[in-house]
């Protein structure tokens, strides 16, 4: 399972990986950039996005996931 934590707070995300490392066969990214968010999103193809509900990028991502992108977030 691939599982993308978008987070500008890098000691944030990095909290919410340790907890996910238990996790077998799971590849961990963090996104700490909101600039080309959508293209890293895109390149990493995960199954699972974590972010910060507050976060103004959140929008980009429901779009994403309207099918607006290539494959649903």
């Amino acid at each position: 399972m691939r599982i993308a934590i978008v987070d500008e707070s890098a000691a944030r995300a990095s909290v919410i990986q340790e907890g996910l490392l238990a996790m077998p066969d799971c590849e961990i990214f963090i996104v700490t950039q909101r600039r080309g968010l959508v293209a890293r999103i895109e390149e990493i193809s995960p199954d699972i996005v974590l972010m910060d509900l507050g976060n103004p990028s959140r929008d980009v991502l429901e779009a994403l996931s309207s099918g607006a992108g290539p494959r649903r977030v």
